[in-house]
């Protein structure tokens, strides 16, 4: 049964290492490869944890994320 609830800080890797997959199959021989091989999980976890943390800054406004658990 799948369950829909709000994301928190410890699915910032997980949330990451989707981004960065989504993104390298859609946009693969859209967007240089180079760029694609480069993203990063890390760096992409840390933006997710500013996100879900509230700490991204003034510029952003406060999101909502949801999560689907499998």
């Amino acid at each position: 049964m799948a369950v829909v609830r709000r994301a928190n800080l410890g699915d910032a890797t997980t949330l990451a290492q989707v981004h960065v997959a989504a993104w390298q199959a859609a946009y693969r021989g859209v967007m240089m490869d180079a760029f694609l091989d480069g993203l990063d999980v890390r760096q992409w976890a840390e933006r997710w944890r500013q996100t879900l943390g509230g700490t991204r800054g003034p510029e952003h406004t406060p999101e909502t994320v949801l999560v689907v658990e499998l």
